[in-house]
């Protein structure tokens, strides 16, 4: 997946579909990109 700021969110955009590829349902696709910001920010 590619890290992008401004990534769409909707069933339609390509960040869940990219992710729903790579074996992440929606939920785990939030939980990652939240794990990955705390780790980054403390």
């Amino acid at each position: 997946l590619e890290v992008n700021t401004m990534p769409g969110m909707t069933a339609l955009s390509l960040t869940p579909m990219a992710a729903k590829a790579a074996g992440m349902d929606f939920g785990q696709l939030l939980d990652r990109i939240i794990q990955i910001t705390f780790n980054q920010t403390h």
